[in-house]
């Protein structure tokens, strides 16, 4: 299928208000696995419970979100983290043939926290409502998982790179 700014955004937008951080956490984290649940490489989707490995990974890489100054770093963490674990998971993660003998995450990935402190401070000042709030915030890290590609095994002579979607 690949990945749809919609789907994250509409995880965003439904994730309920929260009273711990450990509760934020979870919620961020289940909104995004749900969103790359969508991801596809040479048209095949993700295995069914393959991406919890990332989640949990996710979810240590985003202790201290609930501290203002640091959220967009954080979150930028916490995706990077996910990524690393699908990195050494992805031929378990998509079961293609001919298999994948590498993975390489996208280089955006290191521009997601100065776009969500950008985005952050812009839905602060313009005071917008959660559906628009949380599409902009879903936007700067949609864009940042651009990029991603899969190394599948040979022939032809190295293997044939493809796209992670």
């Amino acid at each position: 299928m690949g990945l749809v700014r919609g789907n994250l955004t509409a995880g965003l937008i439904n994730m309920e208000p929260v009273s711990t951080e450990t509760e934020a956490i979870d919620t961020f984290a289940a909104a995004f696995s749900t969103y790359f649940g969508d991801a596809s490489v040479s048209g095949v989707n993700v295995n069914p419970g393959s991406l919890a490995p990332a989640e949990t990974a996710m979810k240590s890489a985003l202790v201290g979100l609930s501290v203002p100054s640091a959220s967009a770093t954080i979150i930028q963490a916490g995706i990077t983290a996910f990524w690393s674990t699908i990195v050494g998971s992805a031929a378990v993660v998509w079961t293609v043939v001919p298999a994948i003998v590498s993975a390489t995450p996208p280089a955006l990935l290191s521009g997601i926290a100065a776009g969500l402190t950008s985005v952050f401070a812009s839905n602060l000042a313009s005071q917008l409502e959660l559906d628009l709030a949380a599409q902009n915030v879903a936007t700067v890290i949609h864009n940042a998982q651009t990029g991603g590609t899969a190394l599948l095994g040979p022939p032809p002579p190295g293997g044939t790179i493809v796209p992670i979607l």
